[in-house]
C-alpha cells in the first residue's frame, strides 16, 4: 500500500497460496521488474448452467454469440470503473480488457504491484520446477474492490501445466501392417470415428510450450498421403512460439496436430500458445472466448497437473482461485457451443503423486 492510500484492505477470498514443496528463496524479486497481471472480475450476472441443453438434441441446441455473452454476462461495468481507478491510484497501467470473459490485464513495477495488493514477492527456485516468483499470504486488495476481484493472477508464476514426453523411434515403413504402432486415420475405423465434412470448422489446440515446425507438419501429411491442414498459431501476451527453443514441447505440439489434422476431416486448426503457469491458463481461456476470427468449435488440451489437496505433496499447487477462474471460462466455452477435450494423464488414479490416494488432474476434473 502506498502512503497516500488510506483505504481499508481486506484479504480476497480464496487467495491464499501454498508455496510448491521443495521450493528455496533466493531473494526478494527485484522491486523495479515490470510484471504483468490478469484480474478475474465480477460479472454483470453468473453464466447459466448446461441443464436446459440437456434434453436438446445437438443439432437444435441454441447457444449464445461472442457479443450476447459479453453484453449478458460480461464484465459489469461499476467492477471496471473502481477497477481502473484503483489500478491509477497505484500507477498500474491497464493493459487490455475482455469484457467476454471478465477479465482485465494490469502492469506495473514489482515495488507498485506488491504496494497495490499488500503482497512480498521473492525469487525461488524447486528442483522440480526451476526458478520463478511467487508471492507469500493472501493477496489484499481496498474494501471498496472486494467484491469486483475474483481472482489476482501473475504474482506466481512457476509452472502448474505439464505433459508426459515420450520418445518414439522414427518409422521406417509406414504400409509395414506388422508394425505395433498406428497413424491416426488407421485409429479412425477401429473407434468408429464418423467420416464427415469438417472444412468449414476449426479445431483449437491449447499449447503451453514449444511451436509449430512447418517444415514437420508438411512432411508428416505427405508421409501419410493426406493433405496438411491449415495451422494458424496464436501467440498469448506475446509468448515464445519457436519450436527449436523447446525441441521437447514443440515434439508434443506436433503430435497433437498429426493427430488432429489427420483425423479432423479437413478442419482448420488453431494452435494457441501460453505459458505454462497460471496466468497463462487463465489467458489463454480468454483468447479463446474472444477469437471471432478462428472462431474454434472443438478445443483439445493435452496438459495438465493434478489438483491442490491438503496431501499433495508433489510440488505443484493450484490455487482455489485460479480453479475458479478457469472453471468459469470453461463455462463461458461451453456457452458458446465449443466441446473441450481433456486429457487426464497416463499415470491412473494416483496422477504421479504416490501417496497411496486417489488423485486428479486439472483442468480435466473442471466441473
Amino acid at each position: 500500500m502506498t502512503s497516500a492510500d488510506t483505504s481499508k484492505y481486506v484479504e480476497l477470498k480464496n487467495s491464499i497460496h501454498r508455496l510448491p514443496s521443495g521450493s528455496k528463496v533466493l531473494r526478494p524479486t527485484n522491486p523495479n521488474r515490470w510484471i504483468k497481471l490478469t484480474l478475474a472480475i465480477r460479472q454483470r450476472k453468473p453464466l447459466p448452467d448446461l441443464s436446459a441443453l440437456n434434453m436438446v438434441k445437438p443439432a437444435k441446441r441454441k447457444y449464445l454469440t461472442r457479443d450476447e455473452l459479453a453484453k449478458q454476462y460480461g464484465s459489469a461495468p461499476d467492477a471496471v470503473t473502481r477497477i481502473e481507478s484503483f489500478a491509477k491510484t497505484h500507477n498500474l497501467v491497464v493493459t487490455r480488457h475482455d469484457p467476454a470473459s471478465a477479465r482485465i490485464g494490469l502492469a506495473g513495477t514489482v515495488a507498485n504491484v506488491s504496494a497495490a495488493f499488500g503482497v512480498k514477492l521473492f525469487d525461488y527456485t524447486n528442483p522440480l520446477l526451476g526458478q520463478f516468483h511467487a508471492r507469500t499470504g493472501p493477496v489484499h486488495v481496498p474494501e471498496e474492490i472486494a467484491n469486483d476481484v475474483l481472482g489476482v493472477f501473475g504474482l506466481n508464476n512457476h509452472r502448474i501445466l505439464h505433459r508426459k514426453s515420450r520418445r518414439s523411434p522414427q518409422p521406417a515403413d509406414l504400409s509395414h501392417k506388422s508394425r505395433p504402432w498406428f497413424i491416426p486415420s488407421e485409429l479412425g475405423p477401429i473407434y468408429d470415428f464418423p467420416q464427415a465434412d469438417a472444412s468449414g470448422q476449426c479445431i483449437g489446440l491449447l499449447e503451453f510450450g514449444g511451436g509449430v515446425s512447418t517444415s514437420d507438419v508438411t512432411a508428416y501429411f505427405a508421409k501419410i498421403n493426406q493433405p496438411p491442414p491449415t495451422v494458424t498459431v496464436v501467440p498469448v501476451d506475446g509468448v515464445s512460439t519457436d519450436p527449436d527453443s523447446d525441441p521437447d514441447d514443440t515434439g508434443e505440439v506436433m503430435l497433437d496436430i498429426d493427430v488432429a489434422g489427420s483425423l479432423g476431416a479437413g478442419a482448420k486448426l488453431a494452435v494457441y500458445f501460453a505459458t505454462f503457469d497460471e496466468k497463462g491458463l487463465v489467458d489463454i481461456l480468454s483468447a479463446v472466448i474472444a477469437d471471432a476470427q478462428n472462431d474454434p468449435s472443438v478445443l483439445s488440451i493435452s496438459w495438465g497437473w493434478a489438483e491442490n489437496e491438503p496431501f499433495n505433496n508433489s510440488g505443484v499447487i493450484w490455487s482455489d482461485a485460479a480453479i475458479a477462474a478457469c472453471n468459469q471460462s470453461f463455462l463461458a466455452v461451453a456457452n458458446l457451443g465449443i466441446s473441450v477435450c481433456v486429457s487426464t494423464g497416463d499415470d491412473g488414479s494416483e496422477a504421479q503423486i504416490q501417496d497411496g490416494r486417489a488423485h486428479v488432474n486439472f483442468p480435466a476434473s473442471s466441473e
